[in-house]
């Protein structure tokens, strides 16, 4: 459960987001050898676009499943925090897990920190403050500005390839 909004590069920014997940993006193209322009301002012809979102997990319930994203083109996913554990929210939040053992990524976080992470490790975001009651109309939770790489197949609901969802 998470509730988001998309801010594509080609309309008007909400709140001034665009600067900062252009940066992110150009990052994430450099780093993965992809055209400086790449995915910025169009789908690109083989079936790619940057999904620029504000993502919000409110506390209550907010939570990803444990998964492995496709490893595509990108070599690392880059997020930056926008909220802060033990102040936004206390319980649960991102974690990655190694050789079985899961680690909690949020509490190193501060808000403005920027992230990098490979797709392919395991990875999800356990329930927000659980003992609350969902409240979708506060701002406490955990908030991230995220500029993913996805084939727009994903956005009609097709499952790209390398897909792996780790809960049933």
């Amino acid at each position: 459960m998470k509730q988001f909004f998309a801010s594509f590069y080609w309309n008007d920014q909400l709140a001034g987001e665009s600067r900062l997940m252009r940066a992110m993006s150009a990052l994430r193209n450099e780093i993965a050898e992809l055209p400086e322009g790449y995915a910025l301002t169009d789908i690109e012809p083989d079936g790619f676009m940057t999904y620029s979102n504000v993502t919000h997990y409110p506390v209550g319930g907010g939570r990803l499943n444990k998964h492995q994203d496709p490893p595509n083109k990108q070599f690392a996913v880059i997020i930056a925090s926008m909220s802060k554990k033990g102040s936004d929210f206390h319980t649960g939040g991102f974690y990655v897990e190694y050789d079985g053992t899961r680690i909690d990524v949020d509490e190193q976080l501060d808000i403005g920190d920027i992230y990098l992470m490979n797709p392919s490790c395991v990875h999800g975001v356990a329930t927000i403050d659980p003992s609350n009651s969902p409240d979708w109309s506060t701002e406490r939770g955990r908030w991230i500005l995220f500029p993913a790489l996805i084939e727009i197949k994903s956005v009609l609901g097709d499952k790209v390839e390398g897909l792996r969802d780790l809960e049933k």
